[in-house]
């Protein structure tokens, strides 16, 4: 594919990499440099690798040997068709931004980040039929308007601290709970439908504000110690509506 060592800030525009035996395309080592309408099909490894403050917009990476699109940090990936890869769909670097991007039956998870320490920020980003967990996330991540369906692991899981999430659903998810939200955590106008474990899941101090915990198979809400859930509905979920430790957790209007 294209070379590993390439000049800081070169522009890619409307070209097809396919059936080498490495990565697709690689620009790890050029700062700020811009992938635009490019396909990355049956590489060896991964389809298309970014390096630091980069920009990859309208490009798809299908059926590479390992992930789809990888970066470094403080990359924008915009409007990303991520289909059909043997490994991660898409892995966020530090602050790195994914808008209107889908990731759909890859083989390990949807949209992953690269470290716990990352904190990658997302918006409108679908993760579907995927064989791990549709959605993972670091720390002080943001993730709104987002989706995670019919995956094979849980389906949005930002168990690092101080995540936020906004008008976001987790449906069908046959590996675990629907959301998973880590210490210190938000989300407001979520939904978790039909999931296999519980529909929502909190560690300590989180905030759950008109969230909807629907026919799931474990518990509705299960969260820890110092929780609020505010105008918050659980039904016809498999085991309790709400299950939580009573210190400091507040139940409010629901």
């Amino acid at each position: 594919g294209m070379l590993p060592i390439v000049p800081n800030n070169v522009t890619i525009r409307n070209g097809t990499v396919r059936d080498w035996g490495g990565n697709g395309v690689n620009l790890l080592s050029a700062q700020s440099a811009r992938i635009d309408g490019c396909t990355a099909v049956r590489n060896g490894s991964d389809g298309i690798v970014l390096g630091e403050n980069g920009m990859c917009e309208n490009c798809t990476a299908q059926g590479n040997a390992g992930r789809g699109i990888v970066t470094a940090s403080g990359v924008r990936v915009h409007n990303p068709l991520v289909v059909g890869n043997g490994g991660d769909g898409i892995v966020l670097g530090n602050n790195a931004t994914c808008e209107n991007c889908t990731a759909e039956g890859n083989g390990g998870v949807g949209i992953n980040k690269v470290i716990d320490q990352a904190s990658p920020k997302l918006y409108g980003a679908r993760a579907v039929g995927n064989g791990g967990d549709g959605i993972v996330l670091g720390e002080n991540a943001t993730c709104n308007d987002c989706t995670a369906q019919g995956n094979g692991g849980r389906g949005i899981v930002a168990d690092k601290s101080s995540p936020k999430l906004m008008n976001c659903h987790a449906v069908g998810n046959t590996g675990g709970d629907g959301i998973v939200l880590g210490d210190g955590g938000s989300a407001e106008n979520c939904t978790s439908r039909g999931n296999s474990g519980h529909g929502v899941y909190g560690t300590e101090g989180g905030h759950w504000g008109r969230c909807i915990s629907e026919g799931n198979g474990s518990d509705g809400f299960s969260v820890g110690d110092g929780s609020v859930l505010e105008g918050c509905i659980a039904r016809n979920n498999g085991g309790n509506g709400l299950e939580y430790t009573c210190r400091g957790t507040r139940v409010c209007r629901n």
